[in-house]
């Protein structure tokens, strides 16, 4: 079983991050979708790609491999808001991705578009939607059937 934990739009928070590494130290990859407002030497492993609230330097995409499955990452700032979930899977599909991340909205996502998985974690910090700060966590198993999960990061 591949384990991914997902987070997005920390803006700032340090604690947080060890605190979800430390409560699932067996995961395979650790992704943050942007906006996390630290340096790489604050982000302990975790993977990222550039928010539009980020002043270091990340790239604005990625595909990254984990466990032979890839994954899109991005945080979606520049993709048209109208039609983003359409075209991030578009994105992914092109590049041979099984799912999708992105973030920026504050707001939780997840659903299969074209054979993709999108996800959009939600926001460490506060969503939009007034539902308590959350992170996602991606469970794919050796048939590479993916499930995800939203965690509440005060359960």
């Amino acid at each position: 079983m591949t384990k991914i934990i997902v987070v997005s739009d920390s803006h700032g928070l340090r604690k947080e991050l060890r605190m979800i590494r430390e409560k699932h130290p067996e995961a395979d990859a650790y992704l943050h979708c942007g906006d996390s407002e630290l340096d790489k030497s604050h982000l302990d492993g975790w993977v990222s790609v550039l928010g539009n609230m980020d002043f270091y330097v990340y790239p604005k995409e990625l595909v990254i491999k984990v466990n032979d499955v890839n994954v899109y990452m991005t945080h979606s700032h520049l993709i048209d808001y109208r039609d983003r979930t359409k075209l991030v899977a578009k994105e992914a599909a092109r590049r041979h991705c099984k799912i999708a991340l992105f973030g920026h909205s504050h707001l939780y996502f997840c659903e299969e578009i074209d054979g993709i998985v999108c996800v959009n974690p939600g926001s460490l910090r506060y969503n939009r939607d007034r539902s308590l700060p959350s992170y996602a966590i991606i469970d794919i198993d050796s048939d590479q059937n993916v499930s995800v999960r939203r965690i509440h990061l005060e359960s």
